[in-house]
Parts: C-alpha cells; sequence; structure tokens
C-alpha cells in the first residue's frame, strides 16, 4: 500500500496492522517492508472494498493512489466470474483464472469436448477432439455427440 510501518520511535512498539476486505477481517497478516500480505476469505469475484488500520490510523485505501477498492480474481486453475465464487476447474478441462485482463471460463483438455459451459465429457474416438472445443478433420462438434 505504500505506507511506513515503521514508528517515528524505533523502541515504541507498533501495533499489529489490521485489513478489510468488504467488512471482512483479512487474516494471518505479515509485513514485508512495506507492503502487507494476507490471507483473503473466500469471496466473490469483483470490485470491493478495503481498508487498513495501523499506528491507530485508518486508511480507507488512500494510500493506493486513492483508490479504495481492490479487484479479486481467480488464480489460474480455477474459473469464476464476476459475483461468483473461485471454483476448481473441472475434469476435462484447463483454466486460465484472471488472465491478459478478463475471466476466462473453462476450456475443454485434448479428448474432450463441452457440454456446457462447465461440464465436459470424454470424446469418442478421444483423438476427435483437439481441445478447446476445437475438431480433428471429419469430426464436428453437436454438444454431447462427438
Amino acid at each position: 500500500f505504500g505506507l511506513s510501518w515503521i514508528a517515528d520511535n524505533e523502541t515504541e512498539a507498533v501495533e499489529q496492522p489490521k485489513v478489510w476486505i468488504s467488512d471482512t477481517t483479512c487474516v494471518a497478516i505479515e509485513r514485508d517492508h512495506q507492503l502487507l500480505k494476507c490471507i483473503l476469505p473466500n469471496m466473490t469475484v469483483g470490485v470491493h472494498n478495503f481498508s487498513v488500520e495501523t499506528a491507530l490510523q485508518e486508511f480507507p485505501g488512500e494510500a493506493s493512489g486513492g483508490v479504495s477498492w481492490l479487484f479479486a480474481a481467480c488464480q489460474e486453475g480455477y474459473y469464476g466470474g464476476v459475483d461468483e465464487f473461485c471454483l476448481d476447474c473441472p475434469f476435462g478441462a484447463e483454466c486460465f483464472g484472471y488472465r491478459n485482463g478478463r475471466h476466462h471460463d473453462p476450456r475443454s483438455l485434448p479428448g474432450f469436448g463441452s457440454v456446457g459451459r462447465v461440464t465436459f465429457q470424454p470424446c469418442e474416438p478421444a483423438d476427435a477432439c483437439l481441445g478447446a472445443d476445437a475438431c480433428a478433420g471429419g469430426y464436428e462438434h453437436k454438444n454431447a455427440r462427438f
């Protein structure tokens, strides 16, 4: 956040910082020089308000260039859109999470085809499906039939 976490008088005890994300307390806060790291609660993808309290002063995000919100996104291996929770990537798919400025839905692996946004099934024959719902020559994707 760019704040200095060092007390003016180094013999003075510095209070453990507190972080709130959308009114939920962030846990296991660690200080790493001038950065704070913590474990976020399970929250939906999208924009959330945050605030930080340290040395008995509260900072509602202004320490980050006047921005008082953060954007929660899914990591690689998970998927979820705005206002959804991040979920494990389904069997037969690969998940890129939030990458290149957008959320990605699961994408079929080679040998699998999608039968819905997050449902995948094996192709028969397996080499008919190249991945990302692309079909090998002589095959076409028709929902659950390959």
